[in-house]
C-alpha cells in the first residue's frame, strides 16, 4: 500500500511540473532599470521554465528514492522534507532571477513587476506550508501518512495552473496590453 501512496504523491508532483522546458536567465546588477516587453516577458518566462525544469527533475528523483515498498514510513518523510526544502532553495533562485531584470517599458510597469514579485512569492509561502505539513506526516498511522501526503502539494498544483493566465491578468489590471502581446510571442511563455 505505502508504495502505491508515495508512487500516487510523486505522481502528483510530477503531473503538476510536466511540460516544462527551457533554461537560463537575463539580469541586471544595476537595479530596476527598464527594459522592454518582449526582453522582459521572454526573461521572466525563461527563468520560470528553468525553475519549473529543475522542480521535475527533483520530483523525479524523489518518485525513485520513495517507490521502494521496503522503506520505512519516516524515510519516506525525510524524503518530502528533503524534496520541499530544495524547491524552496530553487524557488528562492528563481524569484532573485526574476528581480534583477528590471521593469518592463509598459504602463505601470514598476507596478506590473511588483505585481509579478508578489504573485511568484506566493509558490514559496506555499512550499514553506507544504514542508511544514511533510514535517508533521503521522508516521505511526500507515493510512493518515497516505491520505496527507497525497495532499501536500495541492496549492502549489492549483497556484501553477494559474501561471499561464499570469500575463493577461496583469495586463488587463494595469492597462498594458503590450506586455501581454510580448509574452503571448514567447514559446518559453506559452509552454508555462
Amino acid at each position: 500500500m505505502r508504495s502505491l501512496v508515495v508512487f500516487v504523491s510523486a505522481a502528483g508532483c510530477l503531473l503538476a511540473l510536466a511540460g516544462c522546458g527551457g533554461a537560463g536567465t537575463t539580469s541586471s546588477a544595476a537595479g530596476p532599470n527598464s527594459v522592454g516587453a518582449a526582453l522582459y516577458s521572454r526573461s521572466v518566462c525563461t527563468s520560470l521554465a528553468a525553475w519549473k525544469q529543475h522542480l521535475q527533475s527533483a520530483s523525479a528523483v524523489l518518485m525513485r528514492r520513495t517507490n521502494d515498498p521496503a522503506m520505512s514510513l519516516p524515510n519516506v518523510r525525510a524524503q518530502f522534507v528533503t524534496f520541499y526544502g530544495g524547491a524552496i532553495a530553487e524557488t528562492d533562485r528563481m524569484l532573485v532571477a526574476v528581480g534583477e531584470l528590471g521593469v518592463p517599458d509598459v504602463n505601470e510597469g514598476p507596478r506590473v513587476a511588483a505585481s509579478l514579485k508578489t504573485s511568484l512569492r506566493r509558490f514559496r509561502t506555499l512550499l514553506v506550508e507544504a514542508t511544514a505539513r511533510a514535517r508533521r506526516l503521522p508516521v505511526g498511522d500507515e493510512v493518515r501518512f497516505t491520505k496527507q501526503a497525497q495532499g501536500l502539494g495541492t496549492g502549489f498544483e492549483m497556484e501553477l495552473a494559474g501561471l499561464p493566465r499570469l500575463w493577461e491578468f496583469l495586463a488587463e489590471r494595469y492597462k498594458a496590453p503590450r506586455l501581454a502581446a510580448a509574452a503571448n510571442a514567447q514559446p518559453a511563455c506559452r509552454t508555462l
